[in-house]
């Protein structure tokens, strides 16, 4: 697994973990396993080589910092969809993908989509593909234009 790849899904993970445990404090050590301190590639904005569990906080920070910006542009995107009504996992996906398309302009929109779809492939339903799929591209195209 490419090491952005087990930075989304290590992100994914914890955000799982703060979702199902609101309002309990967990501390970080609990979020990421020893395994994930592997190299990432150089950061195009910092040029400072930033490791898997560095990339996958500033994930975690960044969604849980926009979420309610988040949850809007879902929303928004989601016509017949509440947020609250959405398998966890599916509305986290939305929320990271959510977050790099806005605001990781490094990461093409692209890249961004098709990991996310790979994530609810791998952790939600065997339709979770194809919907987040449906959302991500249309905030993207809604970014663009």
């Amino acid at each position: 697994m490419r090491k952005r790849s087990k930075a989304r899904e290590l992100a994914l993970q914890s955000l799982y973990q703060l979702e199902i445990r609101k309002g309990e404090n967990i501390p970080e050590t609990v979020w990421f396993p020893d395994e994930a301190d592997l190299p990432v590639p150089e950061s195009r904005q910092t040029g400072v080589a930033n490791s898997t569990r560095q990339f996958a906080h500033e994930l975690i920070e960044g969604v849980t910092a926009k979420g309610a910006e988040l949850d809007r542009l879902i929303s928004e995107a989601t016509q017949h969809w509440k947020l609250p009504r959405m398998a966890i996992v599916d509305r986290l996906i939305l929320r990271l993908g959510c977050y790099e398309i806005l605001f990781c302009p490094e990461t093409p929109p692209a890249v961004v989509i098709n990991e996310a779809v790979e994530l609810a492939k791998r952790f939600s339903t065997g339709v979770s593909g194809a919907f987040v799929n449906g959302i991500l591209d249309y905030i993207a195209r809604s970014k663009v234009s």
